[in-house]
Parts: structure tokens; C-alpha cells; sequence
């Protein structure tokens, strides 16, 4: 017996089914969650080392490589990709669809954890990001300024990021591009070699007297306040008084072995 004959011959039995399938539907429709942006499981890890002043060949040798393979064991890795730039190395790691991103993101924290050691003492922190769709930026804004980029950093900075912050419903900005400020030193390599000065040493006097420390509270009956030593540079003439020692033991002004010094924002002017 086909289907067209017992449909003719059970007009009830037929109807009964169909009605069946309408009301499943129907529930279903008003049932059924719909969203506009669904979440997605993005199984892509990635983590982010900045090296400054580093070249791509420096970062691809001393921080791509060595992160490299500490990932490489990684569970469930299908595919690793790495790009080293100037300052800047990223090492992508794609996962199988049925891996779970936030375990895969630990793992990799633990692992790159493990060998920072045997990163540059320069080299900031790698970073472990976890790509999450859901959380792409839905706006995206450009500063233009007639000033130099220092100067449109730092007002970009300051001002308009501390203000859209404030904004409801924002949870997050991120600020790319510009330059900061910075103070250029030039160093005349013959007086290095008279004084007895290494790049190495000029630097980590620049360092040491460039701090902001906490130094500890001071209490009494009814306050507590915290003590902080703010010895940051705040002028160029500050870091000419810098003394570094030399090789033999001896203080040297910095003076005595750079050429000059200025501040990068105002050689971009010029």
C-alpha cells in the first residue's frame, strides 16, 4: 500500500500527524534561542613578547625560537605561527576545534613561564592572549594632530583615553601607535674608550637613578600613609648630573663621554 492510498483511505490518522508536526514547529519557533552574535569557541592562542630596541633578527633568535619550543608541547597544538618585527614577536598557536581555549591558555602560560630565564633580561613579560571573538573591538577610533606623535600620544593618552573610559558601558580601551616621550643620548665612542665606559654601564646608570620605589607606611594614632622615593628624570639637565663607573672603579660624569642629549619629540620639530 503506497503512501497516496493510505493517505486517502486514514484522512484522520494523516491529519493527526500533520497537526503534530505544525505544533512541534510552532514550539519550537518561540522556543528556540537566536542570537545576534552567537559565542563561538575560537581555539587560537597567542602570546606576545616585546623586545625594545630589538631588530626582527634579534627577536626571531632570542625570543621567537625559545618560546617556540616550549610551546611546541602545548596539548592539542595543530599549527604554530610566528612573526618577529621590530621589537615585537607573536607567536600564534592554532588548536583542534574540540580543544578547550582557556586550558590551552594556562598550559601556555605555565610553559613560557618556565623558560623566561632564558629571554633577555630587556624583554618585557610575555603576554598569553586568548582570541576571543566576542570580545573584538566594536569601535575603532583615529586621532589625527598637526603636532609631532609624541605630543599627540601623550594628549591621546591623558585626555582622551581617561575620558572615554568613563563612558557607560565601556569596558576596555586600548591605545595603539604614536611615541612616547623619550630622551635621546648620544654617546661619542673615543671618549668611551679614554674614560674607560661601556654602553652596558651608561645604561644602567640611567637606570638605577631613573626609580620610583615604595619605601614602606608610616603610622600614627589614627592615619596610615605610604612612602614612596620618586627619583624619575624630570629634565634634561637631571640626566646630565648622572655619574656612571667605569671600569676601573672611578666615577665618570656622563658628560664627559656624550656628545649631547635631547628630547626626541623636539628633534622631530626640527
Amino acid at each position: 500500500m503506497n503512501i497516496t492510498r493510505f493517505s486517502i483511505q486514514r484522512p484522520v490518522g494523516i491529519s493527526m500527524i500533520v497537526a503534530f508536526f505544525v505544533v512541534l514547529g510552532l514550539y519550537s519557533y518561540y522556543r528556540i534561542g537566536v542570537e545576534l552574535l552567537p559565542e563561538l569557541n575560537t581555539p587560537y592562542v597567542t602570546v606576545v613578547v616585546k623586545y625594545p630596541g630589538a631588530s626582527a633578527e634579534s627577536v626571531e633568535q632570542e625570543i621567537v625560537k625559545p618560546v617556540e619550543d616550549a610551546l611546541s608541547s602545548v596539548s592539542n597544538v595543530k599549527k604554530i605561527t610566528s612573526t618577529a618585527s621590530y621589537e615585537r614577536a607573536r607567536i600564534g598557536l592554532e588548536l583542534e576545534f574540540e580543544a578547550n581555549a582557556d586550558l590551552a591558555a594556562i598550559e601556555a602560560t605555565k610553559k613560557v613561564d618556565a623558560i623566561k630565564n632564558r629571554l633577555p633580561d630587556e624583554a618585557d613579560s610575555p603576554v598569553v592572549i586568548k582570541r576571543d571573538l566576542n570580545a573584538k573591538p566594536i569601535v575603532e577610533l583615529a586621532v589625527l594632530s598637526p603636532y609631532g606623535l609624541a605630543d599627540t600620544y601623550s594628549q591621546t593618552e591623558n585626555v582622551f583615553q581617561e575620558v572615554i573610559q568613563q563612558a557607560g558601558g565601556v569596558s576596555e580601551v586600548e591605545l595603539h601607535g604614536g611615541r612616547d616621550k623619550e630622551i635621546a643620548v648620544e654617546v661619542n665612542r673615543d671618549k668611551m674608550a679614554a674614560y674607560q665606559l661601556t654602553l652596558d654601564k651608561i645604561a644602567s646608570a640611567l637606570k638605577k637613578e631613573n626609580q620610583l620605589l615604595p619605601s614602606g607606611s608610616v603610622y600614627t594614632e589614627a592615619t596610615q600613609s605610604d612612602v614612596r622615593v620618586i627619583a624619575q628624570y624630570q629634565d634634561v639637565s637631571e640626566i646630565e648630573t648622572v655619574q656612571v663607573e667605569n671600569t676601573a672603579g672611578r666615577k665618570v660624569p656622563l658628560t664627559s663621554a656624550v656628545s649631547q642629549s635631547f628630547p626626541l619629540w623636539q628633534a622631530e620639530r626640527q
